[in-house]
């Protein structure tokens, strides 16, 4: 399958770009704050293939974990795949390996992203890490 990659600040921008275009104020990168938006992004992601993993909401601010456009705290709903993987990032990916659990991420690095609206995860004819000729 070939994804549209993008580092973190782009793939934000695309899942604002298509919350507009559905006349969603809040379209963002999805931001994990519960058990029900984990098992919808486990759910995505469970059988993909060739892929790593994909961007997610939260971003480091000032040494705290916030939700996808900065401002708010995450309120202690972090699912880390364990704590050898924090520390190599500002940003956070959903690891395919460990069904949608966190890794911190350089947030330059190129990958696929997942949106969401309101608190639902954006369709899979929707979402941004589908596959392009899908969405051709």
């Amino acid at each position: 399958d070939k994804f549209d990659l993008k580092p973190r600040d782009q793939a934000q921008a695309q899942c604002v770009s298509m919350g507009h275009e559905k006349n969603v104020k809040n379209g963002r990168l999805v931001d994990v704050e519960g058990n029900k938006i984990f098992q919808q992004l486990k759910q995505r992601i469970e059988n993909m293939a060739n892929v790593e993993g994909f961007w997610i909401g939260p971003i480091k601010v000032d040494d705290a974990w916030k939700t996808s456009d900065g401002e708010s705290d995450l309120l202690g709903y972090l699912k880390w795949a364990n704590e050898k993987f924090q520390g190599g990032g500002d940003c956070v990916q959903a690891w395919v390996e460990k069904g949608g659990q966190w890794k911190e991420t350089a947030c330059d690095q190129q990958l696929p992203y997942i949106c969401q609206k309101d608190a639902e995860i954006l369709p899979t004819d929707e979402v941004c890490a589908v596959n392009q000729a899908e969405r051709l």
